[in-house]
C-alpha cells in the first residue's frame, strides 16, 4: 500500500504540531489572559512579573476547582487547540505538497523557484487557517470564559467547544465564527509562506553539505 506524499506530510505535521503545543499551551493561555484582563485594568507589559504571577495563580486555582488537578487550569481550551491542529496542519501541508507535485508535472520536474514556493505556502496557510478558525475562536473564548459574560453567562463549569460555538452562532449568525479571519490572513499567510521557504532551502542546504562517511 503506497501512501501519497502529501498525506504523509499532513499526518506528520499534525503529530508534530500536537506534540509542540502540549508544551507551549500554558504560555498561550497566559498571554490570552494578560491581554484580556488588560482591557479593564491598567496597561501592563506582558513581562510585568506581578501580573504574570497573578494570572498563573488564578489558572492554578481554576484547575483545582474545576478539574481537581491544579495544572489542568493551564490547559483550558486545549482540546479545541488539538482539534484545530488537525484541519490546519492537514490542510496546509496537503495543499503545499499537492501544489509542488502539480508544479513538477507541469514544468518537467523542475523545482519551483522561491517566489512560487512562497505563494504556495501563503495559499496553504490561508486555507489551513480558514479550516481551523472556528476552533481557534472557541479556544480563545474558553481561555477567558470566567471573565467573559458572553461565554460564562452563569455557567458554573468550563463550557464545551460545542456550547461556545453554538452561543456564538445564536448571537451573531454563522458568519460570527469567522469574525477577524481577514485580519488573520494578513499575519498567517505570509508567515506560513516564509516558514515553508526557509524550511525547504534549509533542508536543501543541509542535504548538500551533509558530511560523507568515507569508511
Amino acid at each position: 500500500l503506497r501512501v501519497p506524499l502529501q498525506v504523509c506530510a499532513a499526518a506528520g505535521a499534525q503529530l508534530v504540531g500536537s506534540t509542540s503545543v502540549l508544551f507551549t499551551y500554558p504560555l498561550d493561555i497566559l498571554r490570552t489572559r494578560l491581554a484580556f484582563e488588560g482591557r479593564s485594568g491598567p496597561r501592563l507589559s506582558a513581562w510585568h512579573f506581578p501580573a504574570l504571577a497573578d494570572a498563573s495563580k488564578k489558572l492554578w486555582k481554576e484547575g483545582a476547582a474545576f478539574y481537581r488537578l491544579p495544572p489542568l487550569g493551564f490547559y483550558q481550551g486545549f482540546s479545541a487547540t488539538l482539534l484545530g491542529i488537525i484541519p490546519y496542519a492537514g490542510v496546509s501541508f496537503f495543499t503545499y505538497e499537492t501544489a509542488n507535485i502539480y508544479w513538477g508535472k507541469l514544468c518537467d520536474d523542475r523545482p519551483a523557484p522561491w517566489g512560487v514556493k512562497f505563494f504556495f505556502g501563503m495559499l496553504a496557510g490561508a486555507l489551513g487557517q480558514t479550516a481551523s478558525y472556528p476552533l481557534d475562536v472557541a479556544r480563545r473564548r474558553i481561555q477567558v470564559w470566567r471573565a467573559a459574560p458572553f461565554v460564562g453567562d452563569g455557567c458554573q463549569k468550563v463550557p464545551s467547544i460545542f456550547q461556545v460555538l453554538r452561543k456564538i452562532v445564536e448571537k451573531g449568525g454563522f458568519s460570527a465564527i469567522f469574525t477577524g479571519l481577514s485580519i488573520n490572513y494578513l499575519k498567517v499567510a505570509p508567515t506560513t509562506g516564509i516558514s515553508f521557504v526557509v524550511y525547504e532551502y534549509t533542508l536543501k542546504w543541509l542535504q548538500q553539505n551533509r558530511p560523507v562517511n568515507k569508511s
